[in-house]
C-alpha cells in the first residue's frame, strides 16, 4: 500500500504548487486533503509493517535490570521535552527475564504516553511501580493526566483506537497495541484504570 499512496500524495502536492493560479480555493483545498489523508495512510502502513516485523522477532530472553531502564527512558523522555517540569517517582521494580529491547519498546510506549497526556495537567505526576504476585510480576505506570471514559477501556489496546482528537493529542493510536501484543508474547496480560479527567494507570504481567 505504501508506494501507490505516497504516490498519491506526491502527486495532489505537484498539481496545487503548479495549478495553484488556476484552482479554485475549494479544489486546491481538497487537493490538499487529499495529500494529507494520503500520508495518514501510508504511514499506518508502515506501521502495521513495523508491528508484523516485531510481532515475529524472536525473543531473546535474559535478565533484564528493569529500573535502569525505566531511568534512562524518562531520561530520554525529558531531554525531548525540556520546557516541562514531570515529576516521576520511581518506586521497587524487579528485575525480569525478557526481552530486552521488546520489552524497552513497551516501556517506551507507556511512559511517552504518560508524558503526553499529563500535557495540561497543573502539576503533572507519573508513578512507577512494581511487584511479584505469585508466579507474575506486575508492573504499573499511574499519571494524573487527562484519562479517558472507563467504558471504553477494552478498545484502548485496538489498532488505530484513538480516545482523543488529533488535535487535542498527536499519535495514530498503535503504541498500546504493539504493547499489548509483546507482553502476549513473553506471557503477560495488560489492562488500564481510569477516570475521565483524573488520569490513568497501566498495569501489565510478566512471568517471575
Amino acid at each position: 500500500f505504501r508506494a501507490p499512496l505516497r504516490m498519491l500524495e506526491q502527486m495532489s502536492k505537484i498539481l496545487v504548487a503548479d495549478h495553484a493560479e488556476h484552482l479554485p480555493a475549494r479544489a486546491a483545498g481538497l487537493l490538499n486533503h487529499i495529500g494529507t489523508g494520503a500520508a495518514k495512510l501510508a504511514l499506518r502502513a508502515e506501521l502495521l509493517t513495523r508491528f508484523d516485523t516485531i510481532s515475529k522477532h524472536p525473543l531473546h530472553r535474559q535478565n533484564v535490570d528493569i529500573a535502569a531502564m525505566i531511568g534512562k527512558l524518562v531520561a530520554e523522555l525529558r531531554a525531548a521535552t525540556p520546557d516541562r517540569q514531570v515529576e516521576v517517582v520511581i518506586d521497587e521494580l524487579p528485575a525480569a527475564d525478557a526481552d530486552f529491547e521488546l520489552l524497552r519498546l513497551v516501556w517506551h510506549n507507556l511512559l511517552a504516553n504518560a508524558f503526553k497526556f499529563t500535557r495540561h495537567a497543573a502539576q503533572p505526576r507519573i508513578e512507577v511501580s512494581g511487584k511479584r504476585q505469585g508466579h507474575h510480576i506486575v508492573y504499573s505506570i499511574k499519571d494524573n493526566g487527562v484519562g479517558f471514559d472507563p467504558k471504553y477501556a477494552r478498545r484502548l489496546f485496538g489498532f488505530f483506537q484513538r480516545m482523543h482528537t488529533e488535535e487535542e493529542f498527536e499519535g495514530l493510536g498503535m503504541g498500546l497495541a504493539m504493547a499489548k501484543r509483546l507482553i502476549e508474547r513473553h506471557g503477560g496480560t495488560i489492562w488500564a484504570e481510569a477516570e475521565k479527567g483524573r488520569g490513568a494507570e497501566f498495569r501489565f504481567t510478566l512471568p517471575a
